[in-house]
């Protein structure tokens, strides 16, 4: 019989402002301390990171919010197992090259691999910047990658240094990536930084299209982020798409909108290459912990 894999996948982990001074205070386990045996008990973690980890660089002046994690958040990410996260999103150049170089550095050295970076070379400054990334498991080949359609000004790669995978032309972009992808991987999962802010109940047209998009070029999967709110799960073809996965450790107020603090853990089951379920694990966002509650919604997905 095919051997079992289980990927997780969360939402938004930020670790700056609130919670970069909780880190300081209590220590790097603290943002993970309620869920890293959780996280853990997978072969493979995946996690949109919100905000670069360096002590370096200049906040972008066209943006009104920026983030940039001290450089101890990376002992967080360590002891969280998260052990892939996406790059992909509207945060990563906050604090331009210099930040980004050192977030690149600090994952490469504790291991945690990155996607949804591009660059018209295979390296920068010494450092490997790939399209995808494969992670294997259990003799099955799982391959990430990610990109963003939120895109601020001087986000996109550059002549000197990598940017953020856009969802520019993404219906030709997305097919040569997956079929790139699955020259070497059995299963493809795809990061979608999406949507419109606090939006629940439903989702914007572009959402759907990309989602699908990627779901037709033959990904089995879609992972969404950054309306910072819990957004629908819908099975399409023979994918799964994960709408938004919401905050997960992050220090927004329930002024802000009511939903910020609900979170989820997804898992998906893989029997060989073939998804055979999910479960959905809630969490609730107390002093900048996501908290898993102790009920878990499993669902048995046949795919093709």
């Amino acid at each position: 019989m095919p051997r079992k894999t289980i990927v997780t996948a969360v939402g938004d982990v930020m670790l700056d402002r609130r919670v970069s001074s909780a880190i300081l205070r209590h220590g790097y386990r603290y943002p993970f301390s309620q869920c890293a045996a959780l996280l853990r008990d997978s072969d493979i973690t995946f996690a949109n990171l919100e905000s670069p980890i360096s002590s370096r660089g200049t906040a972008n002046r066209n943006k009104r919010i920026v983030f940039e994690a001290p450089p101890e958040a990376i002992k967080s990410l360590r002891y969280s197992g998260i052990n892939i996260v996406s790059l992909a999103n509207n945060h990563s150049l906050d604090y331009g090259a210099e930040a980004l170089g050192d977030t690149l550095g600090f994952l490469g050295k504790t291991g945690i691999r990155n996607v949804g970076l591009e660059y018209s070379q295979d390296r920068w400054n010494g450092i490997p910047i790939k399209k995808y990334d494969i992670l294997r498991r259990n003799g099955v080949a799982f391959g990430f990658a990610a990109f963003s359609s939120i895109v601020p000004r001087g986000f996109a790669p550059s002549k000197t240094r990598p940017g953020i995978a856009t969802t520019k032309d993404f219906a030709a972009v997305i097919r040569k990536r997956i079929r790139e992808m699955k020259s070497e991987a059995d299963v493809a999962i795809i990061s979608l930084h999406m949507g419109k802010e606090y939006l629940t109940g439903k989702i914007i047209k572009s959402q759907e299209m990309y989602a699908k998009e990627a779901i037709d070029a033959g990904a089995d999967a879609v992972i969404g982020h950054h309306p910072h709110v819990l957004e629908k799960i819908e099975r399409y073809k023979g994918g799964i798409i994960f709408y938004s996965l919401g905050n997960f450790v992050f220090d927004q107020k329930e002024s802000v909108h009511r939903n910020v603090s609900r979170s989820a853990i997804v898992k998906m089951k893989f029997s060989g290459k073939r998804l055979e379920s999910y479960s959905v694990i809630p969490a609730v966002i107390r002093n900048r912990q996501p908290v898993p509650l102790n009920w878990e919604m499993e669902h048995v997905f046949y795919s093709k």
